[in-house]
């Protein structure tokens, strides 16, 4: 099974990465699937042969399934800075701010006048009052801008073109409030408009029945999945308090859904043939929940993983769990290739494996008699195994650790059950009838506790490590280090050379660490970035980060560059109008003519008060301009027209993301 996931994965990603694969002609991949297949014959009798033509079979497999999907490389959409007009029909409202609505779309492209096959994107457009009543399932014909996501704009900010990338969409079509738009409401004929509508109305129903707003956002996100209206400051509490995976439907709810489930159907299991039949009743009702919360990414991956391990319970044959998730993860990357890049899939998918994995040895090693003490060791077990499988994408993700994540755990997971069932309870009551205030006051009471828990401990920000430095490479050897103390420590694995497992995983974590450690000390970079309305010139060397600029960086950027270097103290100072690094020249926000004979970079932005006829034509023959346009001045727009007239090319840090001299 392992070498089949691994070369599969290994597929898609090349197919991801580069596109040069998935360009081969068919003949040539026929030709190779053929010479895999006929490899078969010379390997099927040694063992280790077998295993790599498994991986070879699975990485061409994986190949073809990124060839489905070409869109990922070769959009029909095509940026420009002229007006365009989209075909579009909104799919997902998106998190929106209080001048902005936006929507995850379809568009529609136009090609000589026929409507190609539509590709995601991302639309922006103005809150007014022509915009106030859009709802997903309606098409418009719209005119606007369609633009490249931009690059970060400083280092450690997080990659939203990378992000959107993996999830096919390339590009955000802005609709500004001056341009017409001509909305057609289109029936929501398919089933999953009509689940999306119903789902919307019985959220506003039990909105108006009396719910704080506080209660109301937990009571969406835990179970409806909808996490789009809760506020920063609730989310936040949570990411601190290690209880964030609470708001969103994960394997955590699935599975504490099959249990409920598997608890109430227990008297059809008494019967002949009652084991089957509600195994089947079990599966129909976890995917009739995950079409009713929206079918979203994580919820097909929760119930598709859940759907296969349950059949280790139909089966009584626990101990090939393991093999079943290894199937449910196939089957994921089966359907969706590109969650493979999903942070919640790899999160999900560790930590059952860690869970799976290492439960044994919590149950080996302390047997409890009394069933309280029993089911708090348990979840004491799930909790430390969970968290071990997390720990190197959560450290990566959202570079902090919250020390209190056992006590949120033990103290909230117990009473999730009853939460989400009461939840889950409460929603079908409503779809045939309103409950009794007291109950729903009574529901309301449970989530504002639950809140001001959470609240509690995320409050105590001493028990919170934050701006952790934790680069990729450092995802390898994390994981490899806790799999291999994993692997020493399972109990059903007599063999006496089970250390070799947590020796093989301390070295490659201790190898990782002193390759990055080399790579920090010989570290010399510059850079500009952009913190809000000023410009940003940093430096590193010699294990300090130096930056020079008119006012003291932000605290989010500040954060920002801790999480990116390995430094903690960072230092401020005077900013001047001229650099040099590496024997190379760089003048900033020229305020006159300048003495240099060769300008090597320039800065223009707002500050600038030059004009490019205070400049020779000898000096600007080489030179590398960086336009940072976070406001628009005259000599801004003079410059833009200088470089347009004599077509020289600019690097844009709004658009293309900050400048490393390093990197070009």
């Amino acid at each position: 099974m392992a070498p089949i996931l691994v070369g599969y994965s290994l597929g898609i990603a090349l197919g991801f990465f580069d596109p040069t694969f998935l360009e081969l002609p068919w003949f040539l991949k026929i030709s190779m699937g053929i010479l895999l297949f006929l490899l078969l014959f010379y390997s099927r009798k040694e063992r280790y042969g077998f295993w790599v033509f498994c991986l070879l079979v699975s990485i061409f497999l994986g190949l073809l399934r990124m060839g489905f999907t070409p869109e990922i490389h070769k959009p029909n959409l095509q940026n420009s800075p002229e007006k365009q007009t989209l075909a579009i029909q909104l799919k997902n409202k998106l998190k929106s701010s209080e001048t902005q609505l936006k929507f995850e779309a379809l568009a529609f492209p136009n090609r000589e006048g026929k409507l190609l096959k539509p590709e995601k994107i991302i639309l922006s457009k103005a809150i007014d009052s022509s915009g106030s009543d859009w709802q997903t399932g309606q098409l418009f014909w719209t005119r606007g801008y369609l633009n490249s996501v931009g690059l970060p704009r400083m280092p450690g900010q997080f990659n939203y073109r990378d992000y959107l990338k993996t999830q096919g969409i390339h590009f955000q079509w802005y609709v500004t409030r001056a341009i017409p738009i001509k909305p057609r409401l289109v029936k929501n004929s398919s089933w999953a408009e009509k689940i999306r509508s119903f789902r919307t109305q019985l959220l506003y129903k039990i909105e108006r029945s009396g719910f704080s707003s506080q209660a109301l956002q937990v009571y969406a996100a835990l179970v409806f999945g909808d996490r789009t209206n809760i506020e920063k400051e609730r989310l936040t509490a949570y990411q601190n308090a290690g209880a964030v995976h609470i708001l969103a439907i994960s394997g955590l709810h699935i599975g504490i859904i099959t249990a409920l489930l598997w608890g109430l159907l227990w008297p059809l299991r008494l019967l002949r043939g009652g084991r089957l039949i509600s195994g089947l009743i079990l599966m129909a009702c976890l995917w009739t929940y995950a079409a009713f919360s929206g079918f979203s990414p994580s919820v097909i991956r929760a119930v598709s993983m859940w759907s296969f391990l349950s059949l280790s319970l139909l089966i009584k044959r626990p101990q090939y769990s393991l093999h079943l998730l290894g199937v449910a993860y196939l089957a994921n990357l089966i359907w969706d290739p590109l969650a493979l890049f999903s942070l919640g899939f790899s999160m999900s998918y560790t930590a059952v494996f860690f869970i799976l994995l290492g439960m044994p040895f919590f149950n080996e090693s302390w047997a409890p008699k009394n069933k309280y003490i029993k089911i708090a060791w348990q979840l004491l077990g799930v909790s430390v195994c969970a968290q071990l499988g997390v720990l190197a994408w959560s450290l990566y993700a959202f570079n902090q650790f919250p020390i209190l994540f056992l006590v949120t755990n033990l103290m909230v997971i117990p009473f999730l059950g009853f939460i989400l069932g009461s939840g889950l309870g409460l929603a079908l009551w409503y779809v045939v009838g309103s409950p009794p205030k007291i109950f729903i006051n009574a529901y309301g009471w449970v989530l504002e506790s639950l809140n001001s828990f959470i609240d509690w401990v995320g409050t105590q920000e001493a028990w919170v490590l934050t701006d952790i430095y934790f680069p990729k490479i450092f995802i390898g050897g994390t994981l490899a280090l806790c799999l291999g103390v994993l692997a020493y420590s399972y109990p059903y694995n007599r063999s006496k050379k089970t250390w070799k497992y947590a020796l093989l995983g301390g070295f490659i974590f201790w190898s990782v660490w002193l390759y990055e450690f080399q790579e920090n000390r010989q570290k010399q970079e510059l850079l500009i970035m952009t913190d809000g309305r000023q410009t940003v010139l940093v430096s590193l060397a010699d294990h300090r980060l130096i930056y020079w600029s008119k006012e003291v960086l932000s605290p989010f950027a500040l954060s920002n560059l801790r999480r990116h270097y390995p430094y903690k103290k960072i230092s401020k100072s005077p900013l001047t109008k001229a650099f040099s690094f590496k024997e190379q020249q760089l003048v900033w926000s020229p305020q006159g003519p300048n003495i240099l004979k060769n300008i090597d970079y320039m800065l223009i932005d707002p500050e600038t008060k030059a004009y490019p006829e205070d400049f020779a034509a000898t000096q600007l023959a080489d030179t590398q301009f960086i336009l940072s346009s976070y406001a628009q001045s005259k000599q801004m727009y003079l410059w833009e027209k200088w470089l347009q007239k004599n077509a020289r090319p600019a690097w844009r840090l709004d658009a293309q993301g900050y400048y490393n001299f390093n990197a070009r």
